[in-house]
């Protein structure tokens, strides 16, 4: 099977910006999940935060909501300890957003929200202490495939 979705990822001191574009199935969840494991180990991070610019249909499939479900405790414990959900085109977001609540109900305590600006969320990041750095940001943004 062929991928579906896009994703991109990079890092700035300890915070992972990740760009998302969906719907996506397994196996660009599979490899994802591996560039993801790789950048943590490569910075070697042991506390971090996740801003994620989610763009059009982010909708899980279940064998992707599974495997996400699967991996979360271990990021849980790996380190990160916040994430910002930029969301970016309103497609699907009230899905999205169910999907994500669902997903860390079992997290409670864990420091997870979404928002329509990407001040807001670089505000409520730098609330935890981390530093999101705005040249960084932008650099990211412009090596986006935006068109797609």
């Amino acid at each position: 099977m062929n991928e579906h979705g896009y994703f991109k990822l990079a890092s700035s001191q300890n915070v992972i910006f990740l760009w998302v574009k969906g719907p996506g199935n397994q196996e660009t969840f599979d490899r994802y999940n591996a560039e993801f494991n790789a950048l943590i180990e490569k910075e070697g991070y042991k506390n971090y935060a996740v801003l994620v610019m989610l763009g059009g249909e982010n909708i899980m499939t279940p064998e992707v909501f599974a495997s996400f479900q699967n991996i979360l405790s271990a990021r849980i414990d790996n380190g990160v300890k916040t994430i910002a959900l930029f969301i970016t085109d309103s497609n699907g977001t009230s899905i999205t957003q169910q999907q994500v609540s669902k997903l860390y109900q079992a997290t409670p305590d864990f420091n997870v929200q979404f928002f329509y600006s990407f001040d807001e969320a670089k505000q409520w990041l730098e609330s935890f202490g981390f530093v999101v750095e705005h040249q960084a940001w932008q650099a990211f943004v412009k090596t986006l495939p935006l068109h797609l």
